[in-house]
């Protein structure tokens, strides 16, 4: 990073950081070449500390990275170094130790601070009679003079070890522009296990004179480690110069125009609302601010977090690259790795952007993995030493509508299954083991149930209706999106049910197919329009009904009015022609009124027996 970016804060932090590197006694100038091994250092690599591209800068931190390795014969107090290039140089004097996975330690280091510093690493006796020693070194080193050159030499002794120089163009000295758009970095801080971030903001973002920042840790998986926010946050901004190039030293916000700041310690994400942003000077806003790795941590571990600046979205990522540190034999520290799958025959039911939840024990701790379903979506554990027992569970296995969860399963190189829905592993080597979770899902047994439909015939013509009188329903209802339909036959004072139980919920629609009327030989029964009751409630002339439990089957009556049309009898009709004989002797002549009075007798009589026929009827209907 451009040294000129730096806060006062971050700057107070490298100070601090290099003082708790090491409590070594920083050694004299020394050359490399008077080492014992001069030839141990084998390769050099330097690399932007922000993970930028362009040219290097004059006054920019780079990180030097050193593989060494020293013969089998190699004994304690033994040493090997380098002399770094002129164009690089320490801001103070650096002492660190070369330990194992284990804090074994291998060796001891110091950094000169000569023009051209010199870095010599002593042996321990813990290399005495071991054989394949070897590891790295890394520190921090400022580019502060310019060159034209592609590479930098370094000097072990032996042959010269040429490094590339990051970007185009050699080192060059150039002015720091001001970011016209958000923009996120992040770096090494002095601090031991600290990582530096800084989120810029010109103020032609801000809206009536604020604007808003939220910034969230992205958790750990396959490409980024898990880090937390530590200590407090800074908020400052620096003047703009008519080039467009930042100007002068950083100036702290003044509290009154923090609106909002809910940075704390621990957490994931914070927001940060600036006001009294003016609109007539450019100045660019630094929010800078501390994360911790979750656990241990090693070299290309890579962090990442998201900010977003009013309504843009700013990246940041740092890998672990080592500040002023080194190792010996490594390889001590293990983890796994698991991925999600799901099978049976409801797995295609699972939404994709389910999370579920994988827990671990180890070490006396208790962490937690969120996890998605897929090989790509794999995540990792924190590192442990070799040795270290992983015992490993799913918990909180979320609810799906229509599935049916059985038991999950843990499988991988190692693996022991504990019995009772955890899972153990101790891996042996440093290696990361790969697991797999899965979960069978099957689909839930759909609660079903039915209906009961009960004829009733009522009114005068009921008890006229022959017994083995039948009345059809019809139903209908969609199951699985296709329509089924059928016809219910049921007598008067029954009941019936639909042919089979279909799943609660379901709406069934239930009409009566009109019964015909009944012919008797002297009248007809007629039917009227049919009524409905569901649990005793009239619903109308037809019925849609929703099946409930099966315990509690829903009730279904139909009840059909009936009455009685009878038959008229045919009369004969009165004649208008009087009698052709004469009447007998000493009889009264038949006169018009008598006639009609008699025709009245007659049809009188008639419809007395046609009702004392009816009456004979429905006593013998009855019995």
């Amino acid at each position: 990073m451009p040294r000129s970016r730096i806060s006062s804060f971050v700057a107070a932090a490298l100070g601090i950081g290099l003082a708790a590197t090491g409590v070594l006694t920083a050694a004299s100038a020394a050359t490399a070449a008077s080492s014992t091994y001069p030839d141990a250092i084998s390769s050099v690599e330097m690399s932007f500390v922000e993970g930028e591209g362009g040219p290097t800068r004059v006054g920019q931190w780079l990180v030097v990275t050193a593989d060494w390795a020293v013969p089998d014969s190699a004994v304690g107090g033994e040493t090997f170094g380098m002399t770094l290039p002129s164009e690089l140089r320490r801001v103070v004097d650096a002492a660190f130790e070369l330990k194992n996975a284990t804090d074994d330690v291998v060796g001891s280091c110091v950094i000169s601070d000569d023009d051209a510093p010199v870095l010599t690493c002593t042996l321990t006796d813990f290399v005495n009679d071991r054989d394949d020693v070897h590891g790295s070194v890394w520190f921090k080193a400022e580019a502060v003079a310019a060159t034209t050159a592609s590479t930098l030499t370094f000097e072990g002794g032996g042959a010269p070890i040429l490094a590339d120089i990051p970007g185009e163009g050699g080192i060059v000295q150039l002015p720091d522009p001001a970011p016209t758009s958000a923009a996120k970095v992040g770096w090494q801080s002095a601090q031991d296990g600290r990582w530096a971030w800084m989120v810029s903001v010109p103020s032609g973002l801000a809206e009536d004179g604020r604007f808003t920042v939220t910034d969230t840790l992205v958790p750990g998986g396959p490409d980024a480690e898990s880090h937390s926010l530590v200590e407090s946050v800074d908020i400052s901004w620096r003047p703009v110069d008519e080039d467009g190039n930042l100007a002068g030293p950083a100036a702290r916000v003044p509290d009154a125009d923090i609106i909002e700041n809910t940075f704390a310690a621990g957490g994931k994400s914070f927001t940060i609302i600036v006001g009294n942003v003016p609109a007539d000077q450019k100045r660019v806003y630094q929010i800078q601010y501390l994360t911790a790795p979750d656990g241990a941590f090693f070299r290309g571990d890579t962090y990442r977090n998201d900010a977003m600046v009013q309504s843009t979205k700013a990246s940041g990522s740092f890998t672990y690259t080592g500040f002023a540190g080194g190792n010996g034999d490594g390889g001590m520290y293990t983890r796994f790795s698991i991925a999600k799958s799901v099978s049976g025959d409801a797995a295609s039911s699972i939404p994709a952007d389910t999370v579920f939840t994988v827990q671990y024990e180890v070490a006396g701790e208790t962490r937690t993995l969120p996890v998605t379903v897929g090989e790509g979506e794999r995540v990792l554990s924190e590192r442990y030493p070799i040795g270290s027992t992983f015992v490993i569970s799913e918990i909180d296995i979320p609810a799906i509508d229509g599935v049916e969860w059985k038991d999950y399963t843990i499988t991988g190189e190692g693996v022991q299954d504990n019995g009772d829905g955890t899972y153990a592993i101790t891996p042996g080597r440093s290696d990361t083991v790969a697991l797999g979770l899965d979960n069978v899902a099957d689909r839930a047994a759909v609660p079903t149930g039915n209906l009961s439909v009960t004829k009733h015939v009522t009114g005068e013509g009921a008890d006229l209706v022959p017994d083995d009188t039948v009345y059809t329903v019809h139903y209908e209802y969609v199951l699985d999106g296709d329509t089924v339909q059928g016809d219910l036959s049921v007598a008067d004072g029954r009941t019936t049910t639909l042919p089979e139980d279909i799943p609660v919920g379901t709406a069934v629609k239930l009409t009566e197919v009109r019964p015909g009327d009944v012919e008797l030989a002297d009248g007809v029964v007629e039917y009227g329009d049919p009524t409905f009751r569901v649990d005793g409630v009239d619903v109308g002339s037809a019925a849609t009904v929703t099946v409930a439990d099966a315990s509690q089957p829903v009730t279904v009556t139909i009840e059909n009015p009936t009455v009685v049309h009878p038959r008229t009898p045919s009369t004969p009709p009165a004649s208008s022609t009087p009698p052709q004989h004469a009447p007998a002797s000493g009889a009264l002549a038949q006169t018009g009124s008598s006639f009609a009075a008699g025709t009245a007798a007659v049809i009188g009589l008639a419809l007395l027996l046609a009702g004392a026929w009816a009456a004979a009827r429905r006593s013998h209907a009855r019995h």
